[in-house]
């Protein structure tokens, strides 16, 4: 129920909680995002998305639900610090350099051995960050 009132956030700066598990909940989605059939993914943009720093959260398991998927046509930075088991992905379409997040699927990490993660992206420098792959579906903008 959240993401509606979203539209005109610029900056989203998340640090040291640790027992943050989602960003984005199937809750605070359930109305927001438009569905295209049972089976297809849910997608939505955040137009005015500068910025996105997410530090030390170390059981963030995903920024959206599997089966989501957000696109960022404004963001100018990406910082992604000590994040260990997250799941969801980050993209980029290096012809409009707008940002893509997806989980598509659940996966099985190992708390014993958490992997340091860090990822720097700025559009201005846009290498890196995986090529996006654009799928024949419209997004629908907040509203």
């Amino acid at each position: 129920m959240i993401i509606p009132h979203l539209s005109q956030l610029s900056v989203l700066s998340i640090s040291s909680c640790e027992k943050l598990k989602e960003i984005i909940a199937n809750d605070d989605i359930l109305t927001s995002s438009s569905s295209h059939g049972p089976q297809l993914e849910k997608k939505t943009v955040f137009p005015q998305l500068k910025k996105i720093v997410l530090e030390y959260l170390p059981w963030l398991e995903s920024f959206i639900p599997v089966g989501y998927h957000l696109e960022f046509p404004c963001l100018e930075e990406l910082i992604l610090k000590k994040y260990y088991k997250m799941i969801t992905s980050f993209t980029v379409d290096y012809l409009t350099l707008s940002v893509h997040a997806k989980t598509n699927q659940a996966s099985q990490v190992d708390d014993a051995s958490p992997s340091q993660k860090y990822i720097y992206w700025k559009s201005r420098k846009p290498t890196y960050l995986p090529q996006y792959v654009e799928e024949a579906e419209e997004l629908s903008p907040l509203k």
